[in-house]
């Protein structure tokens, strides 16, 4: 491993620790009490911890997420393509994309020729 003067990581730091008030102690001896002091005022609240409203459904699959979704292997994906019984996909840009409806469309057809073939 570098030595921290190469890499220009610092040597030796550790966490600040809030600083507590002068004065007697509170109920509470492990409690930290609130700092007006607007120099060290805490950092706002990071994104990890606002309120977030439920992730929207997927428009379309990347050939990876239908893949995963599907529970089969990339290759398996090109192979159906190949064999002309994979779903149709959409160019968009340079992205393939398969969208929720082809996908649905693409499983009743596989469950119709599983279930034909019995």
């Amino acid at each position: 491993m570098a030595r921290p003067e190469i890499t220009g990581k610092r040597i030796g730091t550790t966490p600040v620790k809030p600083k507590r008030r002068a004065g007697p102690p509170i109920a509470e001896p492990d409690a930290v009490e609130p700092n007006d002091d607007p120099e060290e005022a805490p950092a706002t609240v990071s994104s990890a911890y606002r309120a977030r409203a439920p992730p929207l459904p997927p428009g379309a699959y990347s050939v990876e997420q239908f893949c995963r979704a599907h529970d089969i292997s990339i290759g398996h994906f090109y192979a159906l393509l190949k064999a002309g019984i994979g779903p149709r996909v959409m160019k968009v840009g340079i992205r393939t994309l398969i969208s929720v409806e082809e996908a649905a469309r693409w499983r009743a057809e596989r469950t119709a020729a599983s279930s034909e073939s019995r």
